[in-house]
């Protein structure tokens, strides 16, 4: 059996507390000094339910494991997806617009797409890598021969559990949707103030965190010509 483990690293998590706090914080303080109408305080809960959210996926560990019965899945203690070894009729590894992006598809003998591997956020291209030489070795029994274009011998590995690591995360788009989330928070309880100065900050902040998003935007189109690694 392989197995590649997945778990996000812990600065994730520590940030996403230290920001919730901060929300509560400025939830507090303008539910204390402002009194907001029903309907903004519900829009202002949003964010720390979608952070609450986001921090107890985060906290589950992925699992990917191949063995002489098949391949799967695992999110937390679910299995989110599994195709045993007798059903598929192709393998094969397609290279992503990226540098560290690549896929893996294990396709039925029907045609249709058993299971779809992507190498990103979450897994690394190693890591693929893994799972795709062991899906090769198990499918010679099935004489099912895999396909990649980078080079990768079709040789098992050494069987047990591989730690791999996320890609690194685009955080110019993370500091963005900060930015723009407090500066329009600034904004409404500026506005129910009556505040002309503190809604002229909230509007600043707003515009630096679109302009951030977009900076982010366009340095993604600009790595995404990165030709993909060979023989890695």
């Amino acid at each position: 059996m392989v197995r590649v483990v997945y778990r996000s690293p812990s600065y994730a998590r520590v940030g996403i507390l230290i920001l919730m706090l901060f929300w509560a914080v400025l939830f507090g303080y303008l539910q204390a000094y402002t009194n907001p109408p029903l309907l903004a305080t519900i829009l202002l809960l949003l964010p720390f339910l979608a952070l609450a959210w986001t921090l107890s996926l985060i906290s589950r560990e992925t699992v990917w494991e191949t063995d002489d019965s098949g391949i799967r899945k695992t999110f937390g203690r679910k299995t989110t997806a599994s195709t045993a070894w007798k059903d598929v009729g192709e393998l094969f590894v397609k290279a992503g617009p990226r540098a560290t992006n690549a896929s893996m598809l294990v396709v039925g003998r029907d045609g249709s797409r058993k299971m779809k591997i992507v190498a990103g956020a979450g897994l690394d291209l190693p890591g693929l890598r893994i799972l795709y030489q062991s899906a090769c070795a198990y499918l010679r029994v099935h004489r099912v021969e895999g396909k990649n274009p980078f080079g990768w011998p079709n040789t098992l590995p050494l069987a047990g559990t591989v730690e791999t690591r996320s890609v690194k995360p685009n955080w110019l788009a993370h500091v963005g949707v900060a930015l723009s989330t407090s500066g329009i928070t600034t904004l409404l309880g500026a506005m129910q103030r009556g505040s002309a100065v503190t809604s002229w900050l909230g509007a600043a902040i707003t515009l630096a965190g679109i302009a951030t998003m977009v900076e982010a935007f366009l340095r993604s189109k600009r790595s995404s010509h990165a030709k993909p690694p060979v023989g890695l």
